[in-house]
């Protein structure tokens, strides 16, 4: 951990190393708790939900690692390779699905300005 080098710090350095390994855990709960909340409830499509979890839990893993001094380890490797595919896998999936319903919208607003006789 983080403050296991206290013996060789000064008092302003164990008081930021503190407040950076709490903020660290804040940060780790935060993250963790996006993929049970908020990305959860969106519908999206079983791929997409899928990346963004795993990109979620990933980022939380990231500071909870910093928060253990483990910033520089394997787990912190194998962590960072899993984000890179899940968020790479998130955002062309989300980018797909956005561009997919605004296409939708398009087309039923010019439907809509079609059957009002507007300009097709």
């Amino acid at each position: 951990m983080v403050l296991a080098h206290v013996h060789t710090q000064d008092a302003t350095s164990i008081i930021f190393d503190s407040i950076h390994v709490w903020l660290a855990i804040a940060i780790f709960a935060c993250y963790l708790a996006i993929p049970f909340t908020a990305l959860r409830r969106l519908p999206l499509p079983r791929l997409t939900r899928l990346a963004g979890i795993g990109f979620f839990i990933t980022c939380a893993l990231t500071h909870l690692m910093t928060a253990l001094d483990l910033a520089h380890s394997r787990w912190m490797i194998a962590s960072d390779a899993v984000q890179l595919l899940c968020v790479a896998v998130f955002i062309i999936s989300l980018s797909r699905m956005v561009a997919t319903v605004m296409d939708r919208s398009e087309s039923r607003s010019r439907e809509a300005s079609h059957d009002r006789g507007g300009p097709s």
